[in-house]
């Protein structure tokens, strides 16, 4: 606890006057896609490696109690 109570020391001597605030150290950079409708798998193709189907959807077991 103590060598984490001198590193504040040290941080407190730091001299950020001509620093702006800010939430990131870095610019923020999407690295996400742009979304585009396509058409979907067929369901067959979907469902091919279910464990468990009932008709065209994934049985799973209940998760909540009635």
């Amino acid at each position: 606890m103590s060598n984490i109570l001198d590193n504040f020391e040290v941080l407190a001597g730091v001299d950020t006057e001509n620093v702006p605030p800010t939430a990131q150290s870095v610019d923020l950079l999407s690295v996400m896609r742009e979304d585009k409708v396509t058409p979907s798998l067929p369901v067959t193709d979907i469902l091919a490696n279910a464990p468990r189907q009932e008709s065209e959807f994934f049985k799973v077991n209940a998760v909540l109690e009635e």
